[in-house]
């Protein structure tokens, strides 16, 4: 798991407003599969306070990947949102996750506890530049079989900017061509673990394997986290809103 450092971004702040006559429901799956190539309706699932959605994809390279988000919508501030232009008919809609509490940390330790038993860590620091942003980020020390109890795992969100995440990464040695670690099969186990937790859950479980296809021995790099923010491409400003209004409302009337 890592404490990530993340540059400021600068966005617009709204207040969710606006009326529209579409089922909040399927404004939302509407929006979403609209906006992204690889999301059909069927991908985008409302269950309860949990939005899920799934997406598979092929790389120029051959390369198989797959991500997943899963977000209870209850931890997040739909009341007011920030929106990012990447393109001109492309604004990222962005919502902060709440104030640390109980109901975050109850989910992030259930993730904790999908880990194996030989899950171990070691103490370090990594400082990194990505674009514009420097991201350092801390692991924590972690024997094996010792597991991670619920009051490391506050220490963790309670933190700035603290990020709960656990990776696997391959690297190619000597120049020869990348290859799954040894780790990749017992990794692919425990994001499909977490995958199928009860809702509401809040995770975003990213895949990547090799061009062989989607087993859990060609996995070569995974991410399971719990994000601070969730993200959604819209074609405007005002679907961002739209969008915004209709997860608020939703939300309202799904969520505890």
């Amino acid at each position: 798991m890592n404490l990530i450092r993340n540059g400021v971004m600068a966005a617009a702040l709204m207040l969710v407003s606006g009326c529209w006559q579409e089922d909040p429901e399927a404004r939302i799956v509407r929006i979403l599969a609209e906006n992204s190539p690889r999301l059909s309706e069927g991908d985008i699932i409302l269950e309860g306070c949990e939005l899920r959605v799934s997406s598979t994809g092929l790389s120029s390279l051959g390369m198989h990947s797959g991500h997943t988000l899963r977000a209870d919508l209850a931890l997040f501030t739909l009341k007011r949102y920030k929106y990012r232009a990447v393109k001109p008919d492309q604004i990222v809609l962005i919502f902060e996750r709440k104030p640390f509490n109980d109901r975050l940390v109850d989910q992030a330790v259930r993730i904790s506890e999908q880990l194996p038993d030989t899950f171990e860590s070691s103490e370090s620091r990594l400082t990194m530049q990505q674009g514009q942003t420097v991201v350092q980020e801390n692991r924590m020390a972690v024997e094996a079989g010792e597991g991670i109890d619920r009051a490391r795992i506050e220490d963790v969100l309670r933190m700035e900017n603290g990020n709960f995440s656990f990776r696997l990464t391959s690297v190619a040695v000597d120049g020869e061509e990348m290859k799954p670690h040894k780790d990749a099969p017992g990794f692919f186990d425990f994001a499909r673990r977490v995958g199928t937790l009860s809702a509401p859950q809040t995770v975003v479980i990213s895949l990547l394997f090799t061009a062989d296809g989607v087993q859990r021995e060609n996995l070569l790099a995974g991410t399971v986290t719990v994000p601070r923010e969730l993200q959604f491409k819209t074609g405007s400003e005002e679907q961002a809103k739209e969008l915004a209004n209709a997860l608020y409302k939703y939300s309202a009337r799904a969520c505890d």
